[in-house]
């Protein structure tokens, strides 16, 4: 997708940081599994990590960029023993600390004793993947999913989706969203659209969704523009991540989106006082109301012509108590540009994991740098470069 294709005059710009600025690191603590999702990335189950070696990750990571969260994934994070210790070392590195997972461990007998001991630890977020992928393991996804985020809710614990977008599974976020808004702790989802995970992006082609059909379907349906977006590395008109906040009425549906220039102001404001940029911190509970106020009164001074779109969000929210905060980000894998005769990639990465001592995006990992012990395979060399290249990793 290219930013000219979006709608005209919204003063949408790239999200471009230096290397050392990205504020978030990814950690697999094991690439075991517990499902075989059709578009995975993981190519390999090697050994689980030790809890020194994930230690070290996370201390190079530190060296290596401007850290504000790490998200825990793999394989599947809940099957590592030593999770709840790993999530407590994150925390005392005063990161944000989230976790992606397939929730099937939580489902278990004992899942509600497990998911206390990991917010005990410390974790700060969880994401769910779910999705039409998995129906092999999953009869009715959308039980899961209930049962998933009343569990989080009733914890106070920040819940988003990861879902993966299929052709059967096209234009469906809008409905995601307003299904799930009823849940106060809800507040987002992260849609990959995926490639054929049998092939390298110097070969292989998207087999999902196209960006720029989500983007019209969200426009028509939710009514609400992208904040900003995450460039590729060769072009900064050719959009790999598309990233939205906006507010929605739980009750009514009425959506009020955020401007491209709050966006800015308020990730300049959080780099100025925090010292780093922000990537998955979240609002206390406790301050989940002045932080929404505050943010519409500064969108208000900002265009003041959208008075009318507030109050019409406003309607029937019971005091605002029905009105949540949710984000929306759409994200493409590397791809073959055949007018360059190159890969292109996220620009710098910002889902970069350790694998054996150097910065990797975790959805070329397995092709460029397989963990020991995860069998052999071809190292794709002309990936691997431009990769590398890339990140300043050569």
């Amino acid at each position: 997708m290219n930013v000219r294709q979006m709608r005209p005059g919204n003063g949408i710009r790239p999200m471009k940081l230096p290397l050392g600025e990205i504020p978030h690191l990814v950690l697999e603590p094991t690439l075991r599994c517990n499902l075989g999702c059709r578009a995975c990335y993981n190519r390999f189950r090697a050994p689980d990590k030790t809890l020194d070696q994930i230690r070290a990750e996370i201390d190079l990571g530190l060296s290596k960029r401007r850290l504000e969260t790490i998200s825990i994934l793999g394989g599947e994070p809940t099957l590592h023993p030593d999770l709840p210790q790993i999530i407590r070392y994150i925390r005392r590195q005063n990161l944000y600390c989230e976790m992606l997972t397939n929730g099937l461990r939580l489902l278990e007998p004992d899942g509600d004793e497990y998911l206390d001991a990991l917010v005990t630890a410390g974790l700060d977020r969880i994401a769910f993947h779910v999705d039409c992928g998995q129906t092999h393991v999953r009869p009715d996804p959308d039980a899961d999913c209930e049962r998933l985020l009343g569990m989080a809710e009733s914890r106070r614990l920040w819940a988003a989706l990861a879902v993966t977008v299929y052709p059967e599974s096209s234009g469906t976020i809008s409905q995601v969203m307003r299904r799930w808004s009823r849940f106060r702790f809800f507040d987002g989802v992260l849609v990959t659209l995926p490639r054929d995970a049998g092939r390298s992006p110097t070969h292989g082609h998207g087999f999902g969704s196209e960006m720029l059909t989500e983007y019209r379907t969200i426009a028509q349906d939710l009514k609400v523009e992208p904040v900003t977006y995450l460039p590729t590395s060769l072009s900064d008109d050719d959009v790999s991540w598309l990233i939205y906040f906006y507010n929605i009425n739980a009750r009514t549906g009425e959506t009020f989106g955020l401007s491209p220039q709050l966006n800015r102001l308020l990730r300049w404001a959080f780099r100025v006082i925090n010292g780093r940029y922000a990537f998955g911190m979240t609002t206390r509970p406790e301050r989940v109301s002045f932080s929404f106020y505050g943010s519409i009164l500064l969108e208000l001074l900002l265009h003041p012509g959208r008075v009318g779109r507030f109050i019409a969000l406003m309607r029937d929210s019971r005091g605002a108590g029905d009105i949540r905060l949710h984000y929306i980000v759409l994200q493409e894998p590397p791809t073959f540009n055949a007018e360059r005769n190159a890969v292109q990639m996220c620009y710098h990465c910002p889902d970069a994991t350790i694998r054996n001592g150097r910065l990797t995006p975790v959805c070329v990992a397995d092709r460029i740098s397989p963990l020991p012990g995860a069998g052999s395979a071809a190292v794709d060399e002309p990936l691997r470069t431009t990769v590398y290249s890339h990140l300043g990793e050569m």
